[in-house]
């Protein structure tokens, strides 16, 4: 048995309470419609530290127009190494851009991620 790490993300975690999309641009006068980030495709990281299964870590990113992660980081006291994996890993994600009256806009987002092992 092989077992390896995976995020347990699904797009729940998007439209719960506990993410948060901020637009970076200012709303245009007398119109808001603003949908947030959707992730399109995820990495997984790789096996994070021990006594870190099973946690939830706060990762913030941007998510630009294009929608691609920048200025990723991990949020709290977590080991460098886990840390290091966690943020190459969301590096690598892709996302549907968040939409502010249907154009693409840059976006800051703070997303909890929970590790989960799993076995394969």
């Amino acid at each position: 048995m092989q077992i390896k790490t995976s995020l347990m993300l699904s797009l729940c975690l998007f439209v719960s309470s506990t993410f948060a999309a901020v637009p970076a641009a200012k709303p245009v006068a007398g119109r808001d419609d603003f949908s947030p980030p959707v992730p399109l495709s995820v990495t997984p990281p790789i096996r994070p530290s021990a006594g870190y299964e099973n946690a939830i870590v706060t990762v913030k990113l941007v998510v630009d127009a294009r929608g691609l992660p920048q200025h990723v980081e991990t949020v709290g006291l977590i080991p460098v190494e886990t840390r290091e994996l966690l943020e190459s890993a969301v590096k690598q994600w892709t996302f549907r851009p968040a939409t502010r009256n249907g154009v693409p806009v840059s976006t800051h987002v703070i997303l909890p991620l929970k590790l989960v092992t799993a076995d394969t």
